[in-house]
């Protein structure tokens, strides 16, 4: 097995949804480091351009502002060729099951008698 390139770490990498809303908005801190010096960008796979690109770096840092509806990725890649090094997935989980049972009036044993 070959050793990646670059890491990427990403915090949080849950976001919940509630009944109320449609999308959770929340601040993504990213952070990559890289095995050598180059050119590198990091970016989110629900946009085509990247968010944030380094010249002759190692490693870097990133805060993105983002509410989304559905779970999504971010991404590291060599800037010059776009090849993706590596990945980090983000869940996004809705609060409401839709599971009936929980808004049915709860009864009492004696109330079938």
């Amino acid at each position: 097995a070959q050793e990646p390139r670059a890491s990427l770490r990403v915090r949080p990498t849950l976001c919940l949804v509630d009944s109320a809303t449609d999308s959770c908005k929340a601040r993504f801190a990213l952070s990559w480091q890289a095995i050598g010096m180059g050119d590198y960008c990091v970016g989110a796979s629900l946009q085509q351009q990247p968010l944030r690109c380094w010249v002759a770096a190692s490693e870097g840092s990133h805060l993105d502002v983002r509410a989304a509806g559905e779970s999504f990725g971010y991404w590291i890649s060599d800037a010059t060729s776009a090849t993706q090094l590596a990945q980090v997935r983000v869940e996004v989980l809705r609060l409401d099951t839709g599971d009936r049972r929980r808004s049915r009036r709860t009864r009492h044993v004696w109330d079938v008698l």
